[in-house]
């Protein structure tokens, strides 16, 4: 007789109650704790955009910015047209794409491998993981959103060669576009390893030749190309999104780096799926071995060819950034579903009940345990966080008159400029967009000549000055 726990696993309506729990938790006490990482540097690209009305052409604090092309920028605009300029806007955009991940987790799952509960639990796997429950699933980095976009175009991508429908192709180019637009160069890699690998394995060389293909590969240049049209410096915006997707690889060429980066790795992305690839790992393994075990239904590994094709994909999308020493485990987040499809299926089809409700106690554990983190740990966070750009942005904004023209010299600790943005409804730019500046926030160790000192933040190297009568501006 199964126990209620092991009844759950049999029921899709308590599995989707679980995924549905997974995300909406994302979104508790969003606003409580400070800008992290480079979430102010997307903040105040968005809020600049927004400011100039050059919807092509982004800013930062008034110098033009080629780091990364307008589409999370956009995201974040749109954003914060229902929650307004606070730290919450960039999150949602992060929490939104952790959403449309798990649904098209399911629905592709679904699709290839028919299975309701499997999908279920696939989703469910993805948005349990620690690197998606305590980090990148709500914090305002690109990397979710970015996975979020490379894998719809995979989905499309292996749909329309699985059901044999080719105007998907052209929906994975839009998408591989929407990749691009919104980190460079990756998009397009995992765009070309997929359609390769796919190409291979179904045996579809003609549709290499295929209008359909020509057009999915044209919708994934030609948006890149009008965007690229507008901008003020279209070859500074290629060569510096060519400098940003290559600059990593160089560290390949020490064998020493290379080889500690091939063992490291592997391990960071274990961690990083943890405890789903634990708990998968310890059923794989006796099944790889065909020992006999309680939690096994069968030794017998014969795996459908679906579930080998997820492998390869998983596999050879992997491979550009594990002999890349200069790689960090965000990287290949995109590949997390596929994954995440993999767990699924290994946990679904070769262990028992039992073991399947072990598993979800323990989901349901990471759950409960990323409730309590919202509900205090941000709290507690920032009540004990003694270097706190947010509290050093209170102290300096009641030590100067906020009508008058304030500068930004600080792009290190550009959250304390920010904060003065979005708290005031001002827009401040670097010294030499503001000549009339009375007050500069300077993150320079050596003090400035042309300004007395305020009041110095010495935690974050950051000094607030007035400017001295009669000096001219730098």
């Amino acid at each position: 007789m199964l126990k209620p726990t092991e009844v759950l696993v049999n029921k899709s309506l308590f599995l989707l109650i679980f995924n549905v729990l997974a995300v909406i938790l994302l979104l508790v006490n969003l606003d409580i704790f400070e800008y992290k990482n480079e979430e102010s540097l997307r903040t105040i690209v968005a809020y600049e955009m927004q400011q100039t009305g050059q919807w092509f052409q982004p800013t930062y604090l008034g110098d033009l910015y080629y780091q990364k092309p307008p589409l999370f920028t956009w995201l974040v605009l749109a954003s914060q047209y229902f929650v307004g300029w606070t730290e919450l806007a960039v999150r949602l955009v992060s929490v939104s794409s952790t959403l449309i991940i798990c649904c098209t987790i399911y629905f592709t799952s679904l699709r290839l491998l028919n299975d309701k509960k499997l999908s279920l639990f696939a989703s469910l796997i993805f948005a349990t993981c620690v690197h998606i429950q305590f980090f990148y699933g709500f914090i305002g980095e690109i990397d979710v959103t970015f996975s979020a976009f490379v894998f719809l175009q995979t989905s499309c991508l292996l749909l329309a060669y699985h059901e044999n429908k080719k105007i998907l192709l052209i929906l994975g180019g839009l998408f591989a576009a929407a990749s691009f637009m919104l980190k460079g160069l990756p998009g397009y890699v995992f765009f070309a390893i997929t359609c390769m690998v796919l190409t291979f394995w179904y045996k579809k060389w003609r549709w290499l030749f295929s209008i359909s293909f020509i057009l999915a590969c044209l919708c994934s240049v030609l948006p890149v190309i009008a965007w690229l049209s507008e901008t003020t410096n279209p070859e500074q915006a290629i060569t510096t999104l060519l400098f940003e997707s290559t600059s990593r690889t160089k560290a390949s060429a020490d064998i020493g780096k290379l080889l500690f980066h091939l063992i490291v790795f592997p391990l960071e992305l274990f961690k990083n799926l943890l405890p789903s690839s634990l708990l998968t790992f310890i059923p794989l393994l006796f099944l790889l071995l065909k020992k006999p075990k309680s939690f096994l239904t069968n030794t017998q590994f014969t795996p459908s060819r679906e579930f080998q094709l997820l492998i390869v994909l998983t596999a050879t999308n992997f491979l550009p950034y594990l002999i890349s020493a200069g790689a960090r485990a965000r990287y290949v987040m995109p590949i997390y579903p596929l994954m995440a499809m993999i767990f699924a299926y290994i946990i679904h089809h070769y262990t028992t009940d039992k073991y399947r409700s072990i598993f979800l106690n323990v989901l349901a554990i990471v759950i409960c345990a990323r409730l309590l983190y919202a509900l205090f740990g941000f709290e507690l966070i920032m009540e004990h966080k003694p270097r706190s750009i947010k509290r050093n942005y209170e102290l300096a904004v009641n030590m100067i008159d906020v009508n008058k023209q304030i500068a930004c010299d600080c792009k290190p600790n550009k959250a304390i400029c920010l904060y003065f943005n979005q708290e005031n409804n001002l827009y401040l730019k670097k010294s030499i967009y503001t000549p009339n500046w009375e007050y500069i926030i300077d993150c320079r160790p050596k003090l400035r000549s042309d300004a007395s000192l305020i009041h110095s933040f010495p935690d974050y190297g950051i000094n607030l000055y007035k400017r001295s009568s009669g000096s001219e501006s730098n």
